[in-house]
């Protein structure tokens, strides 16, 4: 197991000192810049589970974790996904600037 990983299940076994997810997000396009794809995909999956994990059931975390799971080749886990998407997100516009 790489640091990053262990890194990341010390977040998971203690979520209180986890950073917060902007500076994650900040660390994992960081990453993508240096081209690190799969430490950026692991960064940004803790994030989005952890969000998950807090309730916060907007379409952009479950549509990321989505995206990651495809990624890594794990279709099924990602149409479970996008499953629970329609039932846990209310309005699928609700998170769209209005227009007007």
């Amino acid at each position: 197991m790489g640091t990053l990983d262990r890194t990341i299940e010390g977040y998971r076994s203690d979520p209180q000192n986890m950073p917060l997810p902007e500076v994650l997000r900040l660390a994992a396009r960081q990453l993508l810049a240096t081209g690190d794809k799969v430490s950026a995909r692991k960064v940004l999956e803790s994030v989005f589970a952890r969000e998950l994990e807090d309730h916060q059931l907007v379409a952009a975390n479950v549509l990321g974790l989505a995206e990651i799971r495809i990624a890594a080749g794990d279709t099924p886990g990602a149409v479970e996904l996008l499953r629970r998407l329609v039932v846990v997100v209310g309005n699928p516009f609700e998170n769209l600037d209005r227009l007007y």
